[in-house]
This record gives structure tokens, sequence and C-alpha cells, in this order.
């Protein structure tokens, strides 16, 4: 179980790294990796990541990149279903912080 945190806490380390890539094929790599990665934890088992994830995926819906853009509000249905206004007023301090840290971006795709 130790073994499998580590590795799980490295994965979705990179992962939100990922999600907030200047290049698009990289946002679109980690949105599939994502994906996957939640899909296939439980609620509980998330929850340690959320609030680095939830405001990259919360972003990344509305990438200038269409195939992001796309893959990602997908993502958000498949993942959150109709909880998705929950989710974010959960994480609502983290989702803040990204979106103002990226208003500062070097990439103009993310202002």
């Amino acid at each position: 179980e130790n073994s499998t945190g580590v590795m799980l806490d490295k994965l979705a380390s990179a992962v939100g790294l990922g999600l907030s890539d200047n290049w698009s094929q990289v946002r679109y790599a980690a949105s599939v990796a994502v994906r996957s990665l939640l899909s296939g934890l439980s609620e509980q088992r998330r929850k340690p990541y959320m609030d680095d994830l939830v405001p990259r995926m919360c972003l990344n819906r509305y990438y200038l990149a269409q195939g992001v853009k796309l893959y990602s509000q997908e993502t958000w249905k498949i993942v959150f279903g109709d909880k998705g206004p929950q989710v974010v007023a959960e994480h609502a301090d983290a989702v803040v912080a990204f979106y103002c840290k990226q208003c500062r971006a070097d990439n103009h795709a993310v202002r």
C-alpha cells in the first residue's frame, strides 16, 4: 500500500504539471492520463490530489486548442457528472489561486 501511495503521489503530480504545460500536446496527453487516473480511483482516494488537479481540469475546459478543450469538457462530465459546480465550490480557493497564476502566464493561450 505504501509504495502504491508513493507511486500515486508521483503520478498525480506529473499529471498536474502536464495539465498546465505550455505545449498543447502535453496538455492533451495529461488530460487523457487524468481521466484514466480519476476514473480508477474512489472519491476518498482522489481527495489528496483534487486541489492540484481540479483547477487545471477546470481551466482546460476553456483552453484554446480544441482537442484539449473538448476532451477536458468530456472528462469533466465523466468524472464529476452533475456535481461539477459542487466540486468547484469545494476547491474554490485552489481554483481561484490557479486562475490568478495563469493570468500572469507567458503562454497567451491560457491568459
